[in-house]
């Protein structure tokens, strides 16, 4: 929506999100149901699963957009870890 979703490399994404109440309506959904994080698909008669893992860091964590990106990267990291327990990590979860 809005030309906000940029590649960073390979599948790695970032997404800005500057309504406030959308990202509520997104850590509300996250609460209730991380489902909306898996996705499945038919591809050549072949049923793939796709598994996505979301670092999430708010303009509230730092005013520098580095520093921000850098953060959703931290948190997508720990995220992205088999011995964690949820699909997706709030950087400010995490200190």
């Amino acid at each position: 929506v809005d030309n906000y979703i940029y590649r960073i490399s390979g599948l790695e994404f970032v997404c800005f999100i500057t309504n406030y109440n959308k990202m509520m309506y997104l850590k509300n959904q996250l609460n209730n149901n991380e489902k909306i994080l898996h996705v499945s698909a038919d591809i050549s008669n072949t049923k793939v699963t796709i598994d996505v893992c979301m670092g999430i860091a708010t303009s509230n964590d730092t005013p520098n957009p580095k520093e921000a990106l850098d953060n959703a990267k931290h948190a997508l990291k720990i995220s992205s870890n088999p011995q964690y327990t949820s699909n997706y990590a709030y950087f400010k979860d995490l200190r």
